[in-house]
C-alpha cells in the first residue's frame, strides 16, 4: 500500500506477545477495511518468534525493530514519526478489531472535526 496515501496509520508496540499479535493482525485482515491504511509494529527487543511470525504471516506490516525495550511511549513515537495517515490509531497487542468498527470511528471523527483525539468506549 506504499503508493496509496493511507487514511489511517495503525501502530502497535510489541514486547514478547506473538500470540496476541497473530490474533490482532488476523483480525485486521478479516475486518477488510474499506479505507487505505498502513500498519506499523514496533518491536521492543522481544527476542522471540514475534518478528519472524509477523514478517512471514503479515508481510504488509512495517516492522520497526528496537534492539532493546525503549518503553511504550518512545516505541510508539518511532512509528508515529513515519506515519502518513490522516488518523493515527495506537492499538495494544491484546486488542481485537471487529469488521465495521474502524469505519464507524472514522465516520465519527469526520463528523467532529473539532476533536483532536478520541478513544474507544470500553
Amino acid at each position: 500500500m506504499d503508493d496509496v496515501i493511507p487514511l489511517v496509520s495503525f501502530v502497535t508496540v510489541n514486547t514478547r506477545t506473538p500470540h496476541f499479535m497473530r490474533h490482532l493482525l488476523t483480525a485486521v485482515e478479516e475486518a477488510k477495511f474499506s479505507f487505505p491504511f498502513e500498519y506499523f509494529v514496533v518491536d521492543n527487543g522481544s527476542n522471540d518468534e514475534s518478528v519472524p511470525l509477523i514478517r512471514e504471516r503479515f508481510p504488509w506490516v512495517k516492522i520497526i525493530e528496537n534492539g532493546k525495550n525503549l518503553g511504550f511511549g518512545p516505541a510508539n513515537n518511532r512509528a508515529l514519526r513515519q506515519a502518513r495517515g490522516k488518523y493515527l490509531a495506537c492499538l495494544n497487542p491484546d486488542l481485537i478489531v471487529f469488521p465495521g468498527e474502524m469505519e464507524k470511528w472514522i465516520a465519527w471523527m469526520e463528523q467532529h472535526p473539532d476533536v483532536g483525539i478520541s478513544g474507544p468506549k470500553l
